[in-house]
């Protein structure tokens, strides 16, 4: 592993290609800042407006907080060609404003005298999710060649041979993670059945707890947040794994170290694959291979013998494995 400086600018991490492709993922995450920033500021005003006796300090400044940190990460992300530095701090003010704005969330659940005035600050944090996840992209690229160690486009021991990557089963960076998913769908559950509580506390005509009307409201409004959480928790996840364009069709073989298998993808973009310490290698004839790894497979097919035998030979050997510290056998 080799440590960059925080200077280094993204184009010192990512071919050309793939720069380029960046470039409009950050366009992309600024835009969807700037209108989280400007509907958080017209939620603000029109939060006084509304209920001016719940404008209350554990309400607005966590919100005021959010706005002021989303203009702070516009910032430092104008450039299309960022330093690892500024991708770092950015991401980390983003944070720190989802994390005010949970507060605010929160604040305005249980302390407003309207049961559902949270609501108005909803839109800001989900639109600012969305333009941090564009920015974990980025950012996952940096990892990567971080991880990796040594400048862009020199090969390591598989030399850069072109081969066609078909993955089976279901690659890990690229599906939609249940526990994610489920985190927003509880999330959204927990603030409607809060809500509804609430709502039906300070109502003047309150339902009786034992009352039909009372279970059919409830149950009703947590269907609905269901389904809409799904959707919320999908969406996030989709946003969170269009990175990996890498995995599948046409790709160039960097190297085989520790277990991870490296390579560039058609649009330039760097990828691993973490392979098994002891990985099951199935030879189909003399050009395609077959290799298991968590939680599936991939076919691996070259264009030449000498191609393919330069592969065999790299798989085969047991010093570009044990990279869990296990004891590997001999043979693939």
């Amino acid at each position: 592993m080799v440590m960059s400086s925080k200077e280094s600018n993204l184009n010192e991490f990512v071919t050309s290609e793939r720069l380029a492709e960046l470039g409009r993922v950050i366009s992309d995450a600024n835009r969807i800042l700037a209108v989280a920033v400007l509907v958080q500021g017209v939620a603000l005003v029109l939060y006084y407006f509304l209920f001016p006796e719940d404008f209350l300090f554990w309400i607005v400044v966590p919100e005021a907080l959010f706005a002021s940190s989303g203009l702070g990460a516009l910032v430092l992300s104008t450039s299309k060609n960022p330093s690892e530095q500024r991708l770092s701090t950015g991401l980390t003010i983003t944070k720190a404003a989802l994390a005010a704005s949970a507060v605010g969330l929160i604040a305005s659940l249980l302390l407003s005298s309207n049961s559902y005035a949270f609501l108005v600050f909803l839109p800001g944090p989900l639109l600012s999710s969305v333009s941090f996840l564009n920015r974990r992209i980025v950012a996952h690229d940096v990892r990567l060649r971080n991880l990796r160690g040594g400048p862009v486009g020199a090969y390591g021991n598989l030399e850069g041979l072109v081969a066609d990557l078909t993955p089976y089963g279901i690659e890990p960076s690229t599906r939609i993670r249940p526990r994610h998913v489920a985190t927003w769908m509880l999330f959204f559950e927990g603030m409607t059945t809060s809500s509804v509580l609430r709502g039906n506390i300070n109502s003047p005509n309150r339902l009786a707890i034992d009352s039909t009307l009372f279970w059919i409201s409830l149950l009703g409004a947590m269907a609905i947040t269901v389904v809409i959480g799904l959707f919320v928790g999908i969406g996030l996840e989709w946003m969170r794994s269009r990175w990996n364009k890498a995995v599948n069709g046409r790709v160039k073989l960097d190297a085989l170290q520790n277990s991870l298998l490296w390579f560039y993808g058609g649009n330039g973009a760097f990828a691993c694959l973490k392979l098994f310490d002891r990985p099951m290698i199935t030879v189909e004839d003399d050009r395609r291979l077959i290799i298991a790894h968590y939680p599936g497979s991939f076919e691996l097919r070259t264009s030449s013998s000498s191609d393919f035998q330069l592969l065999v030979s790299v798989l085969q050997d047991k010093a570009n494995y044990g990279g869990l510290g296990r004891r590997v056998s001999s043979h693939a």
